[in-house]
């Protein structure tokens, strides 16, 4: 699949052990107009890739602060956010808050699916915050969330498999152009919107009238 011209910010969330075959994967996708943002460990991952950070955000239980502080001494254009680790939020909420509110750019979090559950489940929720341009990497592919009563399409040039992922009852439910479609129906709690497949040079077009609706893809979708 072609690249094509955006500009992206990439969150690099503290997730231990990041498979260095897959960062190095993530290194082909970056281009000199996209934004580094170091999430507490992220940060240090960042820099062991080669990677120029522009921003850090961390409480520092995953990274030591000294590495921050004397990055920025030589690197005075960091933006550096520290917080205290009583907070209402996590370093990953809230370098993604800040990220938003940078227009024209696709926001992609890295690193933040291999690591405790309940952080997972937590991140996933956060791509609700702007559907439209927010996705998170895994190894194998891609998670983002859709958008209730608009139409969301996707077009894969070989067939793809994805699945749907119910929050909470989601009503209306429409697939179109897929192995498996659906037709305005109400799902929840159960797998039957696991591993469809679309169809290839088709548009497979997913849309909901209510609920809390994510999607997920085999490989990396931009």
């Amino acid at each position: 699949m072609p690249i094509p011209e955006k500009r992206r910010i990439w969150l690099v969330a503290s997730s231990p052990n990041p498979q260095k075959s897959y960062l190095e994967a993530i290194s082909q996708h970056l281009n000199p107009e996209d934004l580094i943002y170091g999430v507490d460990g992220g940060f240090q991952i960042a820099l062991q890739q080669g990677w120029i950070p522009y921003a850090f955000f961390g409480d520092g239980d995953s990274v030591a602060l000294d590495l921050v502080k004397n990055y920025a001494l030589i690197h005075a254009d960091l933006e550096v956010h520290i917080f205290s680790t009583d907070k209402d939020a996590s370093d990953l909420e809230i370098a993604l808050r800040h990220a938003v509110k940078k227009m024209g750019f696709e926001i992609i979090i890295i690193n933040g699916m291999d690591g405790r559950s309940d952080h997972t489940l937590f991140n996933f929720l956060l791509c609700s915050i702007d559907p439209t341009r927010i996705h998170i990497w895994d190894t194998e592919g891609t998670f983002m969330m859709l958008r209730p009563q608009s139409s969301r399409i996707f077009k894969f040039a070989a067939p793809t498999t994805f699945s749907l992922i119910p929050f909470q009852t989601c009503k209306g439910v429409c697939i179109q152009n897929a192995k498996y479609p659906l037709d305005h129906e109400n799902i929840g709690g159960s797998s039957r919107t696991l591993s469809n497949i679309t169809i290839q040079d088709s548009e497979t077009i997913i849309t909901f009238e209510a609920g809390l609706l994510g999607i997920y893809f085999v490989g990396h979708y931009l």
